[in-house]
């Protein structure tokens, strides 16, 4: 083997090195970019659980409203 076979073997090494590093970080950024996926879609569960929230909150108003109105006509009575 001559001097230029071994310097390109390590050159191979070290870009193979690198390459691997890469690999990993992709991967990494992968499994972090489904956790926030998973998060989001948390968000949006949520999220669709307010429009009912606000009217039943809205119907207990009205309820509570009517009741002291009712009471009212009670104690002046």
């Amino acid at each position: 083997m001559s001097k230029d076979d071994n310097y390109t073997g390590i050159l191979l090494e070290d870009i193979q090195s690198k390459l691997q590093g890469v690999s990993e970080a992709v991967s990494g950024v992968a499994e972090k970019l489904d956790a926030v996926g998973k998060r989001v879609e948390t968000i949006e569960d949520n999220t669709n659980l307010i429009p009912p929230i606000k009217a039943a909150v809205s119907d207990h108003t009205r309820q509570l409203n009517d009741h002291e109105a009712r009471i009212s006509e009670l104690e002046t009575a």
